[in-house]
């Protein structure tokens, strides 16, 4: 038979898990659609995620980053960036002025007030 304080400590465990449950959903993961102009490997996309690092964001953790790459097409910001629109990111991060430019067609940043980024690699 259950004790009287062995029922109390399940209710409380179970309300206080049902409350958590409820607290991790509230608790929204910003997604970051980032767009490079280059390839994956030009450095600039891991020294983004180190810098997030620096700054406590983990990707898959406490941010999510979906990244497309253009391989120096530069015709395809447009489609990678509508690609990325299409995800409803929180924010775009775009490198140079075409990718900065691509951003804001595909997601209408102009109308929303919202700004376009983009990241230099320190001189």
């Amino acid at each position: 038979m259950i004790s009287r304080r062995q029922f109390v400590f399940i209710l409380s465990a179970g309300a206080l898990t049902a409350r958590l449950k409820a607290y991790a959903q509230a608790v929204k993961v910003p997604r970051i659609g980032f767009l490079e102009p280059g390839a994956q490997d030009s450095g600039l996309t891991s020294a983004f995620i180190r810098g997030m690092q620096d700054l406590g964001y983990i990707d898959g953790k406490t941010m999510i980053i979906d990244a497309r790459f253009a391989n120096g097409e530069i015709d395809r910001l447009e489609a990678l960036a509508a690609e990325l629109a299409a995800l409803k990111p929180d924010i775009m991060v775009a490198q140079s002025t075409p990718g900065v430019q691509a951003s804001e067609t595909a997601t209408s940043m102009k109308a929303r007030n919202s700004c376009g980024f983009t990241i230099s690699p320190r001189m």
